[in-house]
């Protein structure tokens, strides 16, 4: 099974903790019996002739609710959320926990290496715990500390930890003596690159195929893709979207109507960009045939067309872009 944990987090600093963060979400354990001292009394155990003990009804305090405790696997961003919801892409939940008797006075820095951005420069007065979230895939340092104590740590987040499958998020706890303890936790599922049918164009012309449209990130990390189709015949621009591809994942939809197009997509983070022809030519009624729109590691693209080269029974023709060459056995 592919794990969307394992092997894409090189950073040192992260701890792989999936068993921890299964005890702290509160799943109990068969068998464990917590120890105890002589000053502390047990809660009684089940009767053994088959009747229940009925625990005594307890006063909840000021200020409780009837709503379950979550569990750490559920980061509500109740303090703080960094950027906007990318897509599909889960966001990485991230969670401040002070240990110590006292509330302390934590500052919280969180910057996007990537862009060199500092997103986030926050002091939270934490009595037990904070969470926040953060939405966009990328490369992050954070940074708390505690200047009353003059403590401070540093971690560090990898893009690659981001995906559309699994829940995910990092505890930065801090201990009653200052020291500071990191855990990012992950579930595993296996992360699946089904296509997400995004858009069509135009209606159905009777038995003539549509043009199928695929953007596919060949990368290891989310991208941001814009594309544009406008009928080249007409002028008119017919789609001009912003899909997020998580990596090895696509984006898929189709062209329907028969005309000459041009397909321009672009990675605007990277300032990339490729277009493509399609000649209306290319649509009939007995052969499949479609665009990929590739996007590299680097964020570069690359578009090509293709087609089965089945003889049609009609005055129908295949041919392809002028400028590109269809399949590896041929040309449209």
């Amino acid at each position: 099974m592919a794990v969307c944990l394992q092997g894409r987090m090189r950073r040192r600093r992260f701890i792989a903790a999936v068993g921890a963060s299964l005890a702290l979400a509160g799943c109990s354990t068969e068998g464990s019996t917590p120890e105890t001292d002589g000053d502390v009394t047990p809660a009684p155990p089940p009767s053994i002739d088959g009747t229940t003990t009925e625990a005594p009804e307890t006063d909840p305090g000021p200020g409780s609710d009837d709503r379950e405790t979550p569990g750490r696997e559920d980061f509500r961003a109740d303090a703080f959320a960094v950027g906007e919801p990318a897509g599909e892409i889960n966001p990485m939940g991230l969670t401040i926990d002070n240990d110590g008797s006292d509330e302390r006075t934590v500052h919280l820095e969180i910057t996007d290496t990537q862009a060199r951005s500092v997103l986030l420069n926050e002091t939270f007065d934490v009595d037990g715990e904070i969470r926040g979230e953060i939405r966009v895939p990328s490369d992050y340092e954070i940074r708390v500390g505690v200047p009353a104590e003059g403590i401070q740590t540093v971690e560090t987040i990898d893009e690659g930890l981001f995906d559309t499958c699994n829940n995910y998020g990092t505890t930065i706890s801090i201990g009653h003596g200052g020291n500071f303890e990191t855990q990012t936790r992950s579930t595993l599922a296996e992360c699946r690159s089904a296509p997400i049918r995004s858009f069509a164009v135009g209606e159905r012309v009777g038995e003539i195929g549509p043009l199928g449209v695929a953007i596919r990130n060949a990368g290891d990390t989310a991208r941001a893709v814009n594309l544009r189709i406008t009928d080249t015949a007409s002028e008119e621009m017919l789609l001009d979207e912003s899909y997020t591809v998580a990596p090895d994942s696509s984006v898929e939809g189709e062209i329907r109507l028969p005309s000459d197009y041009e397909i321009r997509a672009t990675v605007p983070e990277e300032g990339t960009e490729t277009v493509e022809t399609i000649d209306e030519g290319l649509f009939d009624t007995c052969n499949s045939y479609g665009t990929t729109i590739t996007v590299g590691h680097g964020g570069g693209l690359d578009a090509q067309t293709a087609s089965t080269l089945v003889l049609c029974d009609t005055d129908v023709t295949v041919t392809g872009s002028p400028e590109r060459t269809t399949t590896d056995g041929g040309n449209a």
